[in-house]
């Protein structure tokens, strides 16, 4: 599955796009001008989830909950402290919830994701299961 990480130019806001078609994208030009609404309409409009990344990691600039349907809350470049503030902040928020490995170097390779009883065979899949909250955080310290 195609998924993609997007910084605005505007911001030091990272985004999660989770459901994201290669070929949509392709047409779409640079989603890097876009602001943080605009860029969550477009990306409701297809039915793609807009999470953000690594919300609490230094020099990142949390957005506005308005425009995000979900929190990063385990990181795998992140401490357990960082994590926690996005925990929390995904709870405050009422926000769904995802875990990611950032896998920048071999040392980070599968340090997140989520564990499913649902098998995830595509978007429409992971979609579902995103906004069911049926899943189990990966978190590895």
């Amino acid at each position: 599955m195609f998924g993609m990480e997007l910084r605005h130019y505007a911001t030091g806001a990272d985004y999660l796009i989770y459901g994201v078609d290669p070929e949509w994208l392709r047409r779409q030009g640079n989603l890097m001008k876009l602001w943080e609404k605009q860029v969550y309409q477009l990306m409701h409009a297809q039915g793609y989830l807009v999470f953000q990344a690594h919300p609490f990691r230094p020099y990142i600039l949390r957005c506005n909950p308005k425009y995000i349907d979900g929190i990063e809350i385990y990181n795998g470049k992140c401490d357990k402290k960082t994590n926690a503030k996005a925990a929390l902040w995904a709870i405050k928020t009422g926000k769904l919830v995802s875990s990611g490995s950032d896998f920048h170097t071999p040392a980070q390779l599968a340090r997140g994701g989520i564990i499913t009883e649902t098998p995830i065979k595509n978007n429409k899949d992971l979609i579902s299961t995103l906004k069911s909250g049926n899943y189990k955080i990966i978190e590895t310290y």
